[in-house]
């Protein structure tokens, strides 16, 4: 009896699935809090902000957006990480299928799990996991234009694409930099450089993200001195090699896909099956080229990027290799690599067990902190001093954010000590309602903010490991 074999994007389609559901429920299952970024992209989400001191606001809208689908504060943020990583995966294999046999398509879309920054770094949704998409989109519709140049409709399509993709993150900009460097480099692109098509993406882009760029025109522009604080925190000669090597050590299991597979003892295709030399230099182009513009960047101006900014760069890399390498991939050797592909996933979720299970022996990962108890002797606090509902909390961000998470209704979160980073909350709100601030290690709130407060209530949630925390109840000070 002969045994039906999954074609090759079945392969991909069910790798895809299982990564979404072990990415999903096991670490969902297993918190106790949200990680931190999510914990700070939720003070933002009811909001509906164009920006906000640190970043663009795409995270925050899909918080919200899947909190009305999928009301747990837990649950939704991990669903929609391994969504968007699906996304991407799904992307990458229908771009290979453009340049590649289906075969390849599916390796190289395989070998992408061996990339920490699509197994292991997806436990957090942030703006460095929902941008992952945006990429593998734009290089996709790229390819598109390539096969089709006059098409008017995806020069369209590509420029409405950055222009959301920049409400995910900033650094969308240097992968429009590549494509449009990229447009000149093939014959079949580099005509239509005289034509409005070109114009036409940029226009799309600039329309799309025009209400940010007046928002940061009305806001001092935070969220880009944030971004260059950050650059010059680690920054030195040795600062672009740094990231090259961080971006080493985060693919290095792809040789572990790789050696499972059997890489060497894949045979080699007939000639009229080798990549066009086309295809293989567009693989080249958008896998190298980012990077690299990043490390020039980095050398010209003295800048450090940050390791994690190396995320979404690298969605190509597994199709380059592919197609580098040149070899056929035959269905026994590609179910073999699709099951050590799981494997990475199956190990990225026993990592994660594994904190959860020392999370009482040592200080836990913020996932593991216990946000119900914090909350709960957050609220005893303002009670033992006020007989009306919490309605703001502010001081430390993350503590402040696991109460406004975990309580019902959630009062609004005063993200900073400066009330222009928190537009939803006005010195008139909490000269009338009052603040819960939260401190770590304890010390007296500002004066500014809290003109009128009682005793410090020390917060004790009974986990041995975690630092000193403590509650201040801000008092209305209405006509002082």
């Amino acid at each position: 009896m002969s045994v039906t074999r999954p074609s090759p994007a079945r392969l991909v389609g069910l790798f895809v699935l299982f990564q979404l559901v072990v990415l999903t429920v096991v670490p969902a299952w297993l918190s106790t809090s949200p990680p931190l970024d999510v914990v700070e992209g939720w003070g933002w989400a009811p909001h509906w902000l164009l920006g906000t001191h640190k970043h663009p606001p795409m995270p925050a809208w899909f918080l919200q957006a899947g909190y009305l689908l999928l009301p747990d504060r837990i649950w939704t943020p991990y669903l929609l990480s391994q969504l968007a990583v699906a996304v991407t995966y799904l992307l990458v294999y229908r771009t290979g299928r453009l340049l590649m046999d289906a075969r390849s398509a599916a390796a190289g879309t395989l070998l992408l799990a061996g990339s920490l920054y699509l197994t292991f770094l997806t436990l957090e949704f942030n703006h460095n996991v929902i941008q992952l998409p945006f990429w593998a989109a734009i290089i996709h519709v790229f390819a598109r234009i390539l096969r089709s140049p006059q098409r008017t409709a995806l020069w369209l399509l590509l420029g409405v694409l950055i222009g959301c993709g920049m409400y995910a993150k900033y650094s969308i900009i240097v992968l429009a930099v590549v494509a449009g460097l990229a447009g000149l480099l093939f014959p079949s692109t580099r005509p239509q450089y005289r034509t409005l098509r070109p114009w036409l993406t940029m226009g799309a882009a600039l329309l799309v993200f025009a209400p940010h760029l007046l928002w940061l025109a009305t806001h001092e522009f935070k969220p880009l001195g944030y971004a260059a604080d950050r650059s010059v925190e680690k920054a030195g000669a040795w600062g672009p090699l740094a990231f090259l090597a961080a971006q080493l050590l985060n693919h290095l299991p792809m040789l572990v896909l790789l050696a499972v597979a059997g890489l060497r003892k894949l045979p080699r295709p007939q000639p009229f099956a080798l990549p066009a030399a086309q295809n293989l230099l567009f693989l080249r182009v958008f896998t190298l080229g980012p990077v690299l513009l990043v490390v020039l960047g980095s050398a010209l101006t003295g800048a450090s990027p940050r390791d994690l900014w190396g995320m979404p760069m690298f969605t190509m890399l597994g199709l380059w290799i592919v197609a580098e390498f040149a070899r056929d991939w035959p269905t026994d050797r590609l179910r073999r690599l699709a099951g050590a592909a799981a494997g990475i996933v199956t190990l990225a979720a026993v990592a994660f067990a594994a904190q959860a299970w020392r999370a009482t022996d040592y200080r836990p990962a913020r996932p593991f902190w216990p946000m119900q108890q914090i909350a709960g002797q957050a609220q005893a606090a303002w009670q033992a001093e006020r007989d009306t509902p919490l309605r703001i909390v502010g001081g430390d961000r993350w503590l402040a954010g696991l109460v406004s998470i975990a309580l019902s209704p959630a009062p609004a979160v005063a993200v900073t000590d400066d009330l222009s980073d928190s537009p939803w909350i006005t010195p008139q709100d909490l000269a009338a309602q009052g603040m819960l601030y939260l401190v770590q290690p304890p010390a007296a709130p500002p004066a500014d903010l809290c003109p009128v407060h009682g005793p410090a209530h020390p917060m004790d949630p009974a986990q041995p490991h975690l630092p000193p925390m403590a509650a201040f109840v801000c008092h209305p000070h209405a006509g002082r």
